[in-house]
């Protein structure tokens, strides 16, 4: 498979995710009290761990970004990733490919 039928997929694929997330977000956000809902996934076990994983990821996302970027040019990024979740890690990880030359590029940035 070529660059840029890899490009061409991850896009793809990185726009039906954005799409996903902002319907649920936005479900979400009108059904009801976020506060509540997510003290009731708390309350679960494998809620629980769904959301330590949820934001163990998260954290390590940024973490990377900011590793890459730098923290001036990657707060953009955390801001979405906080909103869009996954989606917006999708846009990154393909928005890097798309700038690096190889994927140790893409990886470690110019640390290489």
């Amino acid at each position: 498979m070529s660059r840029t039928h890899v490009l061409v997929l991850g896009g793809a694929a990185a726009v039906v995710a954005a799409v996903l997330t902002v319907g649920i977000v936005w479900s979400a956000l009108t059904d009801g009290d976020v506060v509540t809902a997510m003290a009731l996934i708390a309350a679960r076990p494998w809620g629980l761990v769904t959301l330590v994983d949820l934001f163990a990821g998260l954290a390590l996302t940024c973490l990377w970004a900011g590793w890459v970027e730098g923290p001036r040019r990657a707060w953009p990024w955390w801001l979405a990733f906080f909103i869009l979740g996954n989606a917006a890690t999708a846009l990154y990880v393909l928005w890097r490919c798309r700038r690096a030359p190889d994927l140790r590029s893409v990886i470690m940035g110019s640390r290489q």
